[in-house]
């Protein structure tokens, strides 16, 4: 008996850190994506929310950004190239403790693509 609850207390603990703890990282993740796309696409992103979450696509990390647009860059700058309701992005987890956040994974679901 003192095993099983002690597994279920542990089961219980990981599943709350892996809740719990993607709202510690979300600005990080944020000031990442935007990083991104200024130094590295030179275009903008918009998004309207940014959501965190292991069990969309377990067991990676992934960011889904929602209601999101990506501009071109020059001379298209004023053009919008993609348009989705979401955009998710797999996050190496082990690269938040690290100076580059690597994104593993890319999926759109798409409203409009130019």
């Amino acid at each position: 008996m003192k095993v099983i609850k002690i597994t279920g207390f542990s089961l219980g603990g990981i599943i709350l850190v892996l809740y719990v703890s993607p709202y510690f990282f979300k600005d990080q993740i944020n000031e990442g994506i935007k990083s991104i796309a200024e130094n590295y696409v030179k275009t903008e992103i918009e998004f309207k929310d940014l959501d965190i979450s292991f069990f969309n696509h377990f067991p990676k990390l992934t960011v889904t950004l929602t209601d999101s647009s990506i501009k071109g860059s020059t001379p298209y700058q004023t053009e919008n190239l993609i348009s989705a309701k979401e955009i998710a992005l797999g996050v190496d987890v082990k690269t938040l403790f690290d100076d580059k956040i690597i994104l593993m994974n890319y999926l759109l679901q798409m409203q409009r693509l130019i």
